[in-house]
């Protein structure tokens, strides 16, 4: 599966998503004071938050398009209302894993996949209705459609500040959230739901008469919040690891405190890029500070001199300076939970004032990090002029898969009138000019990808992109079959031929070439790398394909 061969599943605790996964764009009704990969801002925050530990918005929905409708959740059972769009490439690819989810834990969990964010018109109901249709077992569970007044995606999405679908949100046994995020990262999250709510039930059934538990019903006591605007907290950590500490922020200095893990794959992504930026804009007193968090569930002596042998690895990659949370956990509390950010990297950028200027995928710094940086961000504007860049890039990957001439005309001008966003948007476009069958375009637009990403020795990238093409699960109707094997052999010379999802790109790459040899001897080696679980059992599947038919 997909999913497996990223390897880039990110999980600690509550605190889980599959960056590795792309999200797909979004349309302008976003919310607000942050940008989110893949996502838009808007310049105030949502009217209503929600988070973990919150009581579920009701489900209100123009239509159920397929499936048992589902008008309120019921105490003791567990649901998971999942986010996605007909446009969406990386929610179409969810769709089977979320089939399957909903097969093995049918008696205690129901799946509602709400249709949000399309084209809005007279005909845009019949559009998803023959989608879903279409799709069948694929997508074998409850199925609901928004609509335009995007009820669902303002007291869900808006109100939470995800910005990207697929999304999924798990409700618990007692009506509450209990975990957010990508919805191929929740499998252990939905286990874990399915086994509290079973508690719950039992527990509620020994109340009997309906009494309320007092101790129950107290509500703790309001944490910390963090928001663009606020005063920035105080660097607090248990040492630093790289480059010089910093100790306080400085005034009319620009700060980036960004958190990673050594585990994180987008992270490591991340770390090149940050570096260049670091570079870019040090001689305008802006100062990076990567802060190691979620390192190990439980911290001993040994998580500090993991991060440090991890950080003196990197060398050159991770060019600025690095600090390590530690046990205490007196960044992720001040800034990651007070954020309500449930995923990582994660980045948060701090004025010449002392203040949170914005916060976001560290990805995205590109476009506001300039004028922060100048003393020019305004708060109201900078996130309008996002949306309007996010909104143009969304319009022209929406109007691709209809109009293929009309849309890569609508890119074309997007990427004139805000070029920061479209050198952001080179990956979407690779993928939404792959999706409209526009080869030419996209292929063109990947070999920038790929010679970028050898540049950088980001073996992640190219596995990403080398994995986009040749996907067996994929209709796509021409491959660049050598692309793909230049992105595949150089991420696995820059891992050491040692990363299973890698080198099973690699032997598929081989297997398309014509060169079932090398694509056996390749995917043995995947397999030897592999740790048991599922991955390995999909490396062996392919192993078997590859040698039929071979003597």
């Amino acid at each position: 599966m997909q999913t497996n061969r990223t390897n880039t599943v990110i999980k600690a605790g509550t605190h889980a998503m599959l960056a590795g996964l792309a999200l797909a764009l979004v349309p302008a009704t976003m919310p607000t004071g942050m940008i989110e990969h893949g996502g838009m801002a808007m310049a105030s925050a949502p009217l209503a938050t929600l988070g973990v530990g919150d009581e579920a918005p009701p489900i209100k929905v123009e239509a159920f398009l397929k499936g048992d409708e589902v008008k309120s959740f019921k105490a003791g059972h567990v649901y998971v209302v999942e986010f996605w769009a007909t446009w969406c490439g990386p929610c179409i690819k969810s769709m089977p894993h979320l089939s399957e989810l909903q097969a093995e834990h049918k008696d205690d969990a129901t799946f509602i996949g709400v249709n949000v964010w399309e084209r809005y018109n007279d005909k845009t109901r019949d559009t998803v209705e023959k989608f879903v249709k279409k799709q069948g077992d694929k997508m074998a569970y409850t199925v609901a459609y928004d609509g335009e007044s995007g009820t669902m995606a303002k007291s869900y999405m808006e109100a939470a500040k995800k910005n990207g679908i697929p999304c999924a949100f798990i409700v618990g046994g007692d009506g509450k959230i209990a975990w957010i995020g990508h919805p191929a990262s929740m499998d252990g999250e939905l286990q874990a739901a399915i086994k509290n709510a079973k508690k719950f039930a039992k527990d509620d059934a020994k109340k009997g008469d309906g009494t309320k538990d007092a101790k129950k019903e107290s509500k703790p006591a309001a944490s910390n919040k963090l928001s663009v605007g606020d005063a920035a907290p105080a660097i607090s950590v248990e040492t630093f690891v790289k480059g010089e500490p910093v100790t306080g922020f400085e005034k009319g200095k620009t700060y980036v405190v960004e958190f990673w893990a050594t585990w994180c794959g987008p992270c490591i992504a991340s770390m090149p890029h940050l570096s260049e930026l670091q570079a870019e804009y040090k001689s305008k007193g802006v100062t990076f500070i990567g802060v190691n968090v979620w390192e190990d569930k439980v911290y001993s002596e040994k998580t500090l001199a993991k991060v440090r042998e991890f950080v003196e690895k990197q060398g050159d990659k991770m060019a600025y300076t690095v600090a390590f949370d530690g046990a205490a956990k007196g960044m992720d509390e001040a800034y990651m939970k007070a954020g309500k950010r449930n995923g990582i990297p994660s980045a948060f950028l701090v004025d010449g004032s002392g203040k949170i200027a914005w916060i976001g995928h560290p990805m995205e710094l590109d476009f506001v990090l300039p004028e922060v940086a100048g003393g020019t961000w305004d708060p109201v504007e900078g996130p309008r002029k996002i949306k309007a860049a996010q909104e143009a890039f969304m319009n022209a990957g929406q109007t691709l898969q209809s109009d293929a001439k009309a849309g890569a005309e609508a890119w074309a001008k997007a990427e004139k009138d805000y070029p920061v966003m479209g050198r952001m948007m080179e990956s979407r476009k690779f993928m939404a000019f792959l999706m409209a069958e526009q080869y030419d375009e996209a292929y063109a637009t990947g070999t920038k990808l790929v010679d970028k990403a050898i540049a950088s020795k980001n073996a992640q990238e190219l596995n990403q992109y080398a994995w986009t093409i040749v996907d067996p699960e994929a209709t796509i109707g021409k491959r660049d079959v050598d692309l793909a094997l230049r992105a595949a052999q150089k991420a696995n010379e820059f891992t050491g031929d040692k990363d299973a999802a890698i080198l099973d790109t690699l032997a598929r790459c081989y297997f398309l070439k014509g060169d079932s040899v090398k694509a056996i001897e390749t995917q043995r080696r995947a397999i030897s790398n592999a740790e048991d679980g599922p991955m390995k059992k999909d490396l062996e599947k392919a192993l078997e394909e590859y040698t039929k038919g071979v003597n």
